[in-house]
């Protein structure tokens, strides 16, 4: 037990307990957690179910770890990245898949408006490659003509013949900005723009974040639709805006279609970073 929980005060700030000793809720650990945490043996109980209940949901992760707040009845400083998302999957705030972890809306006004406009240029203008590289201009993004005008031969066959409603176009229109940032930053925007999806007092632009469950140092904003380059501004700027004062990407942001992988539309300028 001494290897699993060190008895020392800042050894016990994280356990790092076996998945067999928290799930059987080893008599013997929690008597040594509630006697050096001077708690009952319930409050041990608790926390350790908990544990394992985030440790189910994340069969992908290779290790983890949860601070013991609870335990020491200390609000939570300086949670790592893997916490963040770790408490955000348990809450049901975000799925994962494959190791990533995501959240999304497929149904609010902002996206169905966005799809159906994007759709009426889309088998509208012959030139729209054309146009969609020089609105991209205007917003402050250097856009890709080749990639656009690739874009659109692809998408208007499968796009324009389709009954589909807005909701089902999505994954077909969308793309996503790629930030990379430190680790903890990186966690800690994931949760501001989760939050910021999933509440409907804040109407925004972004309708799915996704990032990496076992470093969080790539997030990707999505956009619903890369055949509006005005919004995809707007939906940079909005996550531009949730980092904390004097943070910037490590990167100049990188717009893909389709999300990670896909081919680059539009890449932020500096100025664009600064608005």
């Amino acid at each position: 037990l001494e290897r699993v929980v060190p008895a020392c005060g800042r050894c016990l700030e994280a356990l790092q307990a076996s998945v067999e000793a928290v799930r059987g809720r080893d008599k013997r650990l929690v008597k040594h957690l509630s006697k050096v945490n001077k708690v009952k043996k319930n409050v041990v109980e608790e926390a350790l179910e908990r544990i394992a209940r985030l440790h189910a949901l994340l069969s992908e992760a290779e290790s983890w770890s949860v601070r013991l707040e609870a335990l020491r009845g200390a609000p939570p400083r300086g949670r790592r990245a893997l916490e963040i998302l770790l408490e955000m999957i348990a809450s049901g705030e975000i799925a994962v898949d494959s190791g990533r972890v995501y959240a999304e809306v497929l149904d609010s006004e902002e996206v169905r408006v966005t799809v159906e406009e994007s759709v009426e240029r889309l088998c509208g203008s012959p030139t729209l490659a054309s146009s969609l590289a020089h609105l991209a201009s205007e917003e402050g993004l250097a856009p890709s003509w080749a990639a656009l005008e690739g874009l659109v031969e692809r998408l208007r066959p499968r796009v324009c013949r389709s009954r589909a409603t807005p909701a089902r176009l999505v994954p077909l229109l969308r793309g996503a900005w790629e930030l990379r940032l430190p680790p903890r930053v990186g966690a800690r925007l994931f949760a501001a723009l989760v939050s910021r999806v999933n509440s409907p007092r804040e109407p925004s632009w972004v309708h799915r974040v996704e990032t990496v469950l076992r470093r969080p140092a790539v997030v990707w904003v999505y956009a619903p639709s890369s055949l509006d380059p005005g919004i995809a501004a707007r939906v940079l700027r909005e996550a531009l805006e949730l980092l904390p004062p004097g943070v910037e990407p490590l990167e100049p942001p990188v717009y893909r279609h389709g999300g990670p992988g896909g081919p680059v539309l539009y890449r932020a300028a500096a100025t664009t970073m600064r608005l």
